[in-house]
């Protein structure tokens, strides 16, 4: 089972591996526009975008999958609150607004 996140903003990539790296958390894999963000123990797949103008990468979502149930505790909410961004998963009413 997975759960989807949507992040209150875009980030530049950028900006975004940087939260990553303050937070002390590793880009343990890219495929594609999808990067897996690991603290040792679980993972979380974040998603991007490339602009067709500018051709900047921007980060938009997240899904946790299988049993990472710790992951959006553990590195999502480090990454947003680093970010000075929040984010909602699919179960809440504000995911589908």
């Amino acid at each position: 089972m997975s759960t989807d996140y949507r992040l209150s903003k875009v980030v530049s990539m950028k900006r975004f591996k940087a939260a990553v790296e303050d937070c002390g958390f590793d880009v343990h894999r890219v495929e594609g526009e999808s990067l897996c963000i690991t603290d040792g123990t679980c993972y979380l797949w974040f998603y991007t975008y490339t602009t067709k103008v500018r051709k900047h990468v921007k980060v938009h979502s997240a899904t946790r999958f299988g049993g990472n149930y710790d992951a959006p505790e553990n590195i999502l909410e480090p990454i947003t609150c680093e970010l000075g961004i929040s984010h909602c998963s699919e179960y809440d009413d504000d995911y589908w607004k």
